[in-house]
């Protein structure tokens, strides 16, 4: 199961983080939801996010609150078009690459 049609960083992003399809519908998402969207393993899904620098351990450094940017966007998401989605989406990226990491309650040793 693969494919070359890798999708570009914001909408993997927004899919596998927000749980916005390119469409612009939300529904939860995880990599065997988005494997199978995109036909392709999960593990072609976490290489992916791992080769656009969006991985769950890098993610999880940032100091972004993803499920808020979440949240909002489902409450605001009757107002949006699917293009409308996409550059919320694109913003709540930009924002994350912009961001620090940090350390979180959870984590040992120094962030790398």
């Amino acid at each position: 199961m693969t494919t070359d049609r890798r999708p570009p960083r914001a909408e993997l992003f927004g899919f596998y983080y927000l749980g916005f399809a390119p469409d612009g519908t939300y529904k939860f998402s995880n990599a065997s939801h988005l494997a199978a969207y995109y036909r392709v393993s999960p593990d072609a899904i976490l290489r992916w996010l791992d080769e656009y620098g969006i991985d769950p351990a890098t993610v999880g450094r940032q100091a972004v609150e993803l499920s808020a940017v979440s949240v909002d966007l489902q409450l605001d998401l009757p107002n949006l078009s699917p293009e409308g989605v996409q550059a919320r989406i694109a913003e709540a990226l930009a924002e994350f690459d912009a961001a620090q990491p940090t350390r979180r309650p959870w984590m040992d040793g120094p962030i790398r």
